[in-house]
């Protein structure tokens, strides 16, 4: 059990969650925002990476 909860909006509908997600994250999986990419093939990880730049 997590406590406290909260709720946050995503995609158009409200879930429960911890009341501090990404400090919750962070305890979990410690830097989640920095993306390891871990592709075999070095033409898909720069297409990857191309993709996540995009805004």
């Amino acid at each position: 059990i997590v406590l406290p909860t909260s709720t946050i909006d995503f995609l158009g509908s409200t879930f429960d969650c911890p009341h501090k997600p990404e400090a919750y994250l962070r305890v979990l999986y410690c830097d989640f925002e920095d993306v390891e990419y871990t592709y075999v093939d070095p033409a898909a990880a720069e297409t990857r990476r191309q993709a996540d730049m995009v805004k």
